[in-house]
């Protein structure tokens, strides 16, 4: 899934096309010249003509959004995982544009890594406040490799940190995690598997500092979080978005292919109600997205 960047005013687009394997991708990223009568796009990937290196690849198993790309700072940024394809090992990079086609890592050799599946590492997700430059993805963890446990980290422009020595709470495997910024705070809401009949259900959590966590998703989070026990949660089919500092919303597709959303303009209180009724077909991955005083939904 390709996703957009906005930077001093420019426009940019990240994605992943097949490599001559139809399991691995490669890293691409262009910029908008602004000309809407006349329209192009430049691509700035550097050597090799991908981002990612030379003898690398993105596997499919990483996807989602392939790529994720931010401003922080007045600077582009990308993050992805990586697989070195002589070695099967995988890592979690960081990279800044520095213009001219130069990208440049940040990472100290790359935030995590895998060597086996029980070390296996899916697709980042990022978000900005003021400060910070936060990264978080599901890791796989144990020597089974069958639970995936979210984990973050935050950049300061020099150093990264981990919370919670890089492992956030305790759970069952973890399909997808979604970060935004409400009220100066970090949220991070993600897909649990969980015990109740075999169900993915959602939980939204609060960062409070000290590696301290606020479950925020209702009365239902010590079981089954913002969903009931009766629904299962499609996998990478979720999104946190603020809206104007009033509301922070969630969507996701349940099991019955209802594109469902919920606010919540208090600390733990939802409103939940189905989205886009009028729409037919399989639904799968929306995204929230705030513009001005419009809440977008895709």
């Amino acid at each position: 899934r390709p996703n957009v960047a906005i930077v001093n005013n420019q426009l940019y687009c990240a994605w992943c096309e097949y490599t001559s394997i139809s399991t691995q991708f490669h890293i691409h990223v262009a910029g908008f010249n602004g000309n809407q009568s006349s329209p192009s796009w430049t691509t700035i990937d550097g050597t090799g003509g991908q981002v990612n290196d030379a003898g690398t690849a993105i596997l499919a198993k990483s996807l989602g959004v392939c790529a994720p790309i931010i401003e922080y700072n007045g600077v582009l940024y990308i993050v992805y995982v990586n697989v070195n394809l002589s070695t099967g090992t995988s890592y979690l990079r960081v990279k800044r544009y520095d213009g001219d086609g130069v990208w440049t890592y940040v990472d100290n050799g790359g935030l995590a890594s895998g060597s086996s599946s029980s070390t296996a590492l899916a697709g980042p997700h990022v978000a900005v406040d003021d400060l910070y430059l936060y990264v978080a993805w599901p890791q796989r963890v144990g020597a089974s490799g069958t639970v995936a446990t979210p984990r973050l980290a935050y950049y300061n422009g020099t150093d990264w940190t981990s919370i919670n020595n890089g492992q956030i709470l305790d759970g069952f495997s973890t399909n997808d995690i979604s970060l935004n910024i409400f009220n100066g705070s970090l949220y991070m809401a993600w897909i649990r598997a969980t015990t109740v009949n075999g169900n993915s259900n959602i939980h939204v959590a609060q960062y409070q500092g000290d590696d301290n966590w606020l479950f925020v998703d209702g009365p239902n989070n010590a079981s089954t979080g913002l969903t009931t026990p009766s629904t299962v949660v499609l996998t990478n089919s979720m999104s946190l978005q603020s809206f104007d500092n009033t509301s922070l919303y969630i969507s996701w597709v349940d099991y019955a292919n209802n594109l469902m959303i919920a606010q919540s303009t208090e600390v733990g209180l939802w409103n939940t109600s189905k989205s886009m009724t009028d729409i037919t077909g399989t639904r799968s991955d929306p995204k929230l997205a705030s513009l001005y005083d419009n809440l977008d939904r895709k």
